[in-house]
């Protein structure tokens, strides 16, 4: 069994101990999860993939979690309990694990999640037959509050255009080749308490390509405690989004154009349709495929549109898409006329 307080560095062989080095390393942050640790642990020491090592970062917690951790670490080699002196967030847990860890690969994992059997053997597989790819995730599998499949953009053209709008490759689910995170030095923002993962997507695809494999690998556990407070999320989100707007847009964008795609509930059809101009219009297209982002940007609108719809139950702005997009008010209409509970 391998313990270690944080600032120990594994790398090194100053014990002369000759070290093992693995194929991946999964890292596995772990804070009050005694709940549902064993059936994310169960799940990694089960994996058809043998050649892992297990790092598990460990906050002081109130529960059991250390105890079950050290159980599973005295039966099986492969663990390495980092100890942290204090709690801090995911970010700096993650960074721990990624600068210790001895793999060609990186894989993330989470507490209470559980990973398909053959998870890490097809993403190694994958990584290994796809030199060019720097990051790999999968689609999920929810379950507990809600059951069902969550799917994602699989190319990387495509989550360079999404990754505008959405934070699209899984977390618990990513796969990353250390090389290049260690070529560009390239580590979770400590200053994100949410979205770390989506600030380092954003930051990464400059570097390297993104792709999600088209099947769920990874059964994403949903509960209370999981949750993260929508307003953080929100404010964080938007924030990355603006740093990537800087990257993609041949001019600054304007600020009543960026609330209207990316923030604030916009009412006014015609406002909409300029801003979708305007963006397309300005589009860096060397830097992202124009169709594919015209493709995201066009369910962002719809996206927008719905739940403007949604609260006002009403046909003006149905009326105004015909005035603009005849073909698209049609569409949107045969969508969620069966929502309409009022008229006005």
């Amino acid at each position: 069994m391998k313990i270690f307080a944080e600032n120990k560095n594994f790398n090194n062989a100053a014990n002369g101990e000759k070290i093992n080095i693995p194929a991946v390393s999964v890292v596995i942050p772990v804070y009050e999860s005694a709940k549902f640790l064993a059936d994310a642990l169960d799940s990694i020491v089960n994996q058809t993939f043998k050649d892992i090592e297990i790092i598990c970062i460990y906050d002081e917690s109130q529960d059991n979690t250390l105890e079950i951790l050290e159980s599973y670490a005295q039966k099986d080699n492969r663990f390495v309990i980092i100890k942290n002196p204090e709690r801090k967030n995911i970010a700096y847990a993650l960074n721990i694990g990624i600068k210790n860890a001895k793999g060609k690969y990186i894989a993330r994992m989470d507490s209470d999640d559980i990973s398909v059997r053959t998870r890490l053997e097809e993403q190694f597989r994958y990584m290994e037959s796809h030199q060019d790819m720097g990051i790999c995730g999968s689609y999920i599998k929810k379950f507990g509050k809600v059951n069902r499949l969550v799917k994602s953009s699989v190319s990387n053209e495509d989550i360079k255009a999404n990754l505008l709008f959405n934070c699209c490759v899984f977390h618990p689910t990513a796969f990353i080749r250390k090389s290049v995170l260690e070529k560009y030095n390239l580590l979770y923002d400590e200053n994100y308490a949410v979205c770390e993962d989506y600030d380092m997507w954003a930051r990464c695809i400059k570097y390297c390509k993104f792709s999600n494999i088209p099947k769920a690998l990874l059964n994403y556990r949903e509960h209370d405690e999981n949750i993260s407070k929508e307003k953080d999320v929100h404010f964080y989100a938007l924030g990355i989004i603006k740093k990537q707007c800087s990257d993609y847009f041949v001019k600054d964008i304007d600020e009543n154009v960026f609330k209207n795609i990316f923030d604030s509930d916009c009412l006014e059809i015609q406002d909409l349709k300029e801003c979708f101009d305007w963006i397309l219009q300005n589009i860096d297209s060397t830097k992202v495929d124009k169709n594919i982002f015209k493709k995201y940007l066009t369910k962002a609108v719809i996206k927008k549109l719905r739940s403007s719809f949604k609260k006002n139950r009403n046909f003006y702005p149905i009326l105004c898409m015909f005035k603009y997009n005849f073909i698209y008010a049609i569409f949107f209409l045969f969508l969620n006329v069966f929502k309409i509970k009022r008229w006005k």
